[in-house]
């Protein structure tokens, strides 16, 4: 909660966690709010990466942007670390 609490953005690595483990640190961005956060995060995103399944693709929120990463191009990044720079 330390690091939501002073952080700029929220970069969440959808690998092999369960979606529940996802959501679980979905429910923490919501608590961060309430412990102490001056200011808003200014970037939230998933980074949904291999292992491929059918849960990961349908995935959605609408806490975070849902960021996919097919064969190792990492460019659908670039507008969460814009949302960072500013």
């Amino acid at each position: 909660m330390q690091n939501l609490r002073s952080c700029d953005g929220v970069l969440i690595y959808f690998g092999s966690a369960t979606r529940q483990w996802v959501n679980m640190k979905l429910n923490n961005l919501i608590k961060a709010a309430g412990q102490g956060r001056s200011k808003p995060i200014s970037a939230t995103a998933i980074f949904v990466a291999p292992p491929e399944s059918r849960h990961k693709e349908r995935f959605r929120s609408h806490l975070a942007e849902i960021v996919h990463v097919p064969d190792n191009d990492y460019s659908p990044l670039s507008s969460f670390i814009k949302k960072i720079k500013k």
